[in-house]
């Protein structure tokens, strides 16, 4: 997790969460990712996310509620938008084929 430190002017964040969110969302490593398991695809034991052992949290979403938290500690008085997600079983797309499922997540 990012270093915050707090200071008589408000609050120094060790982290760029803007340009790591972007990262993970983009799934840039995949792109430059060469060790394809023998399906071609970029292994989960590889990424960034399992050498720092945040492979199965949704680090993005914790990115965005401490952006929040700093905003309402520092005086923002916005309104949040709350969003309800549901999970939707589809192929996997790598092989229509292979039987296996995947998850995609729909913004409801």
């Amino acid at each position: 997790m990012p270093r915050l430190e707090e200071t008589n002017e408000g609050y120094i964040l060790q982290a760029d969460i803007i340009s790591s969110s972007y990262f993970m969302l983009s799934r840039w490593e995949e792109v430059i990712d060469t060790q394809l398991d023998i399906h071609l695809r970029v292994q989960g034991k590889n990424s960034i996310a399992n050498k720092y052992n945040f492979l199965h949290r949704p680090i993005v979403n914790e990115y965005a509620d401490l952006l929040w938290t700093l905003l309402v500690t520092s005086g923002y008085r916005g309104q949040r938008k709350l969003h309800q997600y549901q999970a939707f079983a589809t192929p996997d797309e790598t092989s229509p084929t292979n039987g296996l499922i995947g998850t995609q997540v729909l913004n409801t």
